[in-house]
């Protein structure tokens, strides 16, 4: 139910705000690369390791009700990114997508963070989202992942 960080690039204008470090950890319920990770797990196996912890709120934006977690989580899924509004760190964004390996498994995540003052509004920031998405998509790949076709209608 933690995260951690095994590589870390920094932009071309580095900011020294954010608390991951390499080789640290953070709670995976709070962070974009947790949820993106979380996002593709056995939801009973989340929700049953969520009742083991408590959901600190690190922010005023941090996701502590496990129900509402969940929720999050499913609309992750559905999209294939996921979002931190600052709720690890309040001034921080991040867009963060899995990872998959050759078997379909969520095994890592990629993200692209910055400050909120160059991200917000995160959503509406779609280059940034279609990139970052497609880096995910590209590492998968390499990785052996091959998606399974979705059913035309």
């Amino acid at each position: 139910m933690d995260v951690i960080y095994t590589h870390k690039e920094a932009g071309l204008h580095a900011i020294g705000l954010m608390s991951s470090r390499v080789g640290g950890r953070n709670p995976a319920y709070c962070t974009g690369v947790g949820k993106a990770l979380l996002a593709y797990e056995p939801p009973e196996l989340v929700r049953s390791r969520l009742a083991d912890m408590e959901l600190r709120p690190y922010t005023s934006t941090t996701i502590h009700d496990a129900d509402a977690l969940m929720r999050e989580l499913a609309v992750i899924a559905e999209r294939g990114y996921a979002l931190d509004q600052g709720e690890h760190e309040a001034e921080v964004r991040c867009v963060a997508v899995p990872i998959f390996d050759a078997a379909g498994r969520a095994v890592a995540a990629v993200s692209v963070s910055g400050p909120e003052g160059r991200l917000d509004p995160l959503e509406a920031n779609s280059d940034l989202i279609e990139r970052t998405v497609a880096t995910g998509r590209e590492i998968s790949l390499a990785l052996g992942f091959h998606p399974d076709p979705r059913p035309s209608h």
